[in-house]
């Protein structure tokens, strides 16, 4: 292993070998155990850099964490060795970014961004020319990029997930709640099993309101699209803190030999390629431990391969029919030739001789007709949905919290483990009521088995044998 450097770029890395005492009940490195050594790392560096807490307090100054956002790719197992590296971003006006990777053999683990304000503890202000005034050393790279979570901070009549009252294990220097320590008390309202299904992808942070000791805090959670929102409520009821996490398979981004991909790890065996409609975006599959270079090494192996299917999937775009006089849509499974008139209102009406009729008033649009088609779609699974729900969940056991329609490109249907929430694409009602039956079946497979593995397929196998047949029929 070696040691710790800081290298001409102005970065500082070390390799660490991962201890049992940061590990979680999954033999892995935990969430706030991450973001634990990514603040050691920013400690150190600090330090050497002259701007260590010590030499800050010389001058009453303080370091102050503003938000933080933390993403992961895969969690390293206990011992594995990782190599740590931190560096110091532009100071803008107050905002002081660092942002950190963690790394295994080329494989990008974990990243993070830390958003610092340098507080006046003498003049109690936030110094906004916090450049002039430590004049550090900084990279312009960056990672863990995207745009601030927004979200309200009105709690009052969400769901409490616990309460917890702070104890001085969490108090730091400051004399209030440690930073990570928000994320540990988090973590502690879930159990095991949550935390097992909920595969958290991204954590981010906001500090707004400093947390004491003995204070009781209670935990606040909201649902979102792609997770939920965690309120961190204080005794005067004020919000000490916000927490955005990001649940289940979050797709990564990379050019690779002037392509653009997203690769998505997942609980897999093999690597899978797909070209997808209508842009022809690039997508990949891979097992969560295979290394970047070998991906890398796939892709330029396929690439012809990928050029000429890309050119085929956008040309069947540029020539896709746009819901005009002679098309043919499909409900349920059976085609129809579409006539486009103009009427009073905007409507999709099927009639019984196979054809269909689209009226548009004058002044909808191209784009419109694409929409009034799909919410005609998603009716007709509104209206189909339920009764099927329900017979699958008595057969099987397996009832959903609640379900909801959705126009997805990728997916078929989906399903919130966590919450035990369903969502179908509302395109289903393209395809055959088989169809329908069996995406119901898959979303329910997974509230007891989360992933693709053996225990999912014995379901299906179960309850429904000719599944792969409706599958098949269903991508036909």
């Amino acid at each position: 292993m070696n040691p710790p450097e800081v290298n001409m770029d102005n970065k500082y890395s070390f390799d660490v070998k991962i201890p049992m005492s940061r590990c979680d009940f999954r033999y892995r490195l935990g969430v706030a155990q991450a973001a634990d050594i990514f603040m050691d790392a920013a400690t150190d560096h600090g330090d050497m850099l002259g701007v260590g807490f010590e030499k800050m307090a010389e001058r009453d100054l303080f370091w102050m964490a503003a938000r933080c956002r933390y993403r992961f790719h895969r969690m390293p197992d206990c011992l594995e060795n990782v190599t740590v590296t931190t560096w110091p971003g532009k100071i803008r006006y107050a905002v002081c970014n660092r942002f950190y990777t963690m790394t295994s053999g080329g494989e990008l683990l974990a990243e993070g961004l830390t958003e610092w304000v340098v507080f006046n503890t003498k003049e109690n202000r936030i110094e906004t020319n916090a450049a002039e005034l430590l004049s550090l050393p900084y990279n312009e790279e960056t990672v863990c990029a995207g745009r601030k979570v927004r979200m309200s901070r009105d709690f009052s009549a969400d769901a409490e997930l616990g309460r917890y009252i702070v104890r001085s294990t969490d108090i730091d220097i400051g004399h209030h709640m440690n930073n990570v320590a928000y994320i540990r008390a988090a973590m502690s309202m879930f159990s095991t099993a949550e935390l097992e299904r909920m595969d958290i992808k991204e954590l981010e942070i906001n500090y707004i309101a400093q947390c004491r000791e003995g204070e009781e805090l209670s935990f606040r959670r909201r649902e979102t699209e792609d997770g939920m929102d965690i309120g961190i409520v204080r005794p005067d009821g004020g919000i000490g803190a916000t927490i955005h996490l990001v649940i289940g398979d979050r797709a990564m981004h990379k050019c690779i030999c002037g392509i653009d991909l997203e690769i998505d790890k997942k609980n897999i065996k093999n690597l899978h390629l797909y070209i997808l409609p209508p842009d022809g975006r690039v997508k990949i599959t891979a097992p969560r431990r295979m290394s970047e270079a070998v991906i890398e090494r796939f892709v330029a192996d396929k690439l012809d391969w990928i050029t000429n299917k890309r050119a085929q999937v956008m040309s069947r775009r540029e020539n896709a029919a746009g819901y005009h006089t002679g098309d043919t849509v499909y409900v349920w499974g059976t085609p129809y030739i579409l006539s486009v008139v103009r009427g009073a209102r905007n409507a999709l009406i099927i009639e019984e001789n196979g054809r269909a009729e689209l009226m548009l008033r004058e002044d909808a649009d191209e784009e419109k007709r694409a929409d009034i088609v799909k919410e005609w779609y998603r009716r007709e699974i509104k209206d189909a949905a339920p009764p099927l729900i329900k017979k699958w969940a008595d057969i099987t056991g397996l009832h959903p919290s609640s379900w909801q329609t959705k126009d997805m490109r990728t997916r078929w249907g989906t399903c919130n483990t966590r919450t035990g929430k369903i969502w179908l694409n509302v395109r289903l009602a393209q395809h055959p009521p088989e169809c329908l039956e069996y995406v119901i079946l898959h979303e329910l497979a997974h509230l007891r088995a989360p992933n693709h593995g053996a225990e999912f397929y014995a379901i299906l196998d179960s309850f429904m044998p000719d599944w792969k047949r409706r599958k098949k029929l269903l991508n036909k």
